[in-house]
């Protein structure tokens, strides 16, 4: 189990080898820590890792996220039976995000809970926070990969790749992932790893083997695949949200306890420009936002440490994480990469 180290440390030095890590970025970082580890309600001056929902619109439909391509599932168990509204985030949005936070974020994430490459300007969205030095990320389901495409996102600067798969063989994968294709998602992987190839790139690429009790016996055939191609692979326990077509593993995942760091590092954007405390909430209709950012009017940096965050951290330091609802059941320990 690769439990995303090697990864957090091959990106760390690809950020140290690209010039992308700054004394202020570095002071920034350790201020978020020492605020976390000290349980104080204020925190670095900005977030050390935004997530930003560029949109949440995707090209399959996963067993734990969504009905239908266009109908993403509405966690909260308060809600609606009605699905999560769909959206984009505007280019001037997320541009004067990245202006105003490009001193201190050390990296974006480009993903919550869609397909980044259904944005026919993510490459132009990847370049824009290369340039002023920020890391950044994505997740794909691969199946949109192609040569054009590959190549585009390289020479973007991203710093890091990750591919979700749920099974080797079509019959076990299309289980979880619905409407996809493993045998275009296998070429695609090849046609990244021979761009990366053809431009001496250093861009990590990573495949994400979600394992469930149905699919856990094809995860050492990615393992071997991953192998051969020189990419790393990490395998976690998927979930499946309560729903029937898909079984966790044996024991599944067990509810965190510890104080959660992600309100002290972290911050996701919707695509609405809803400030979230993590990527969990942008999935729970009807449940109230820390902020917004706007491209003109509230900022960041004032949401960061207002008094919702502040207030948030401070319920979550005395009563811990069952005060929130959506914070109570979960497992998420320390800040990873999500699905």
């Amino acid at each position: 189990m690769l439990k995303y180290f090697k990864m957090k440390s091959t990106v760390l030095l690809r950020m140290l080898r690209s010039g992308r890590l700054s004394w202020r970025k570095v002071g920034n970082a350790l201020s978020c820590y020492s605020a976390y580890h000290m349980r104080r309600v204020i925190s670095g001056k900005k977030p050390m890792i935004a997530f930003f929902e560029l949109s949440n619109r995707c090209n399959l439909h996963c067993v734990a996220c969504r009905q239908t391509p266009t109908e993403i599932f509405n966690q909260n168990p308060k809600g609606t039976d009605d699905f999560v509204p769909l959206g984009t985030m505007s280019t001037e949005l997320f541009r004067a995000i990245i202006d105003e936070a490009q001193d201190h974020l050390m990296l974006a994430v480009l993903y919550v809970n869609g397909e980044p490459l259904l944005r026919q300007d993510i490459a132009e969205i990847l370049r824009y926070a290369s340039d002023r030095d920020i890391a950044t990320m994505i997740s794909t389901n691969g199946m949109l990969m192609t040569e054009h495409r590959a190549l585009e996102l390289l020479e973007s600067g991203v710093d890091f790749i990750k591919i979700a798969v749920s099974g080797f063989t079509q019959q076990v994968y299309e289980r979880n992932h619905r409407g996809g294709d493993v045998e275009a998602v296998k070429t695609n992987l090849e046609r990244l790893v021979r761009a990366r190839e053809k431009l001496h790139a250093d861009t990590v690429i990573m495949l994400d083997y979600i394992a469930f009790r149905h699919n856990d016996h094809e995860s050492r055939l990615w393992r071997t695949q991953c192998e051969r191609l020189g990419i790393l692979f990490n395998l976690r326990t998927g979930i499946s949200q309560g729903r029937p077509e898909v079984e966790e593993r044996h024991g599944g995942v067990s509810p965190a306890t510890k104080l959660c760091d992600w309100l002290w590092k972290t911050v996701t954007i919707n695509w609405d420009g809803s400030v979230f405390p993590c990527c969990e909430y942008a999935t729970w209709k009807d449940i109230k936002s820390l902020g917004r950012c706007r491209t003109e009017g509230a900022k960041l940096a004032a949401l960061w440490n207002g008094p919702d965050y502040q207030r948030m951290r401070k319920v979550h330091i005395t009563k811990g994480r069952s005060s929130f609802p959506r914070c109570a059941g979960c497992h998420y320990q320390g800040v990873r990469p999500q699905g």
